[in-house]
């Protein structure tokens, strides 16, 4: 059986970090490095490189509002015809 050990426990938290995450009881959000990431990735130069940075943005699109509308223009990328 597992045991934890009380001096690494924190009780009465109001916000955790939990695996690149700060999460609290009104939202889950990322850690600022996260979005510096992103903001920074260096632009894709073909299909290979623009599905990396497209799977990195689909996951963290669940904390935009609206984000497959913006998502919408750049999988236009991913169709045959597209040429980068």
């Amino acid at each position: 059986m597992p045991c934890v050990k009380f001096s690494k426990c924190e009780f009465l938290l109001t916000s955790v970090d939990f695996l690149g995450h700060v999460i609290n009881s009104d939202y889950i959000n990322f850690e600022g490095q996260k979005i510096e990431e992103v903001m920074t990735w260096v632009r894709p130069l073909n299909l290979i490189e623009f599905h990396n940075f497209s799977g990195l943005e689909r996951y963290y699109g669940r904390f935009v509002e609206g984000f497959s509308s913006i998502l919408a223009p750049l999988n236009k990328l991913t169709h045959n015809a597209t040429k980068f």
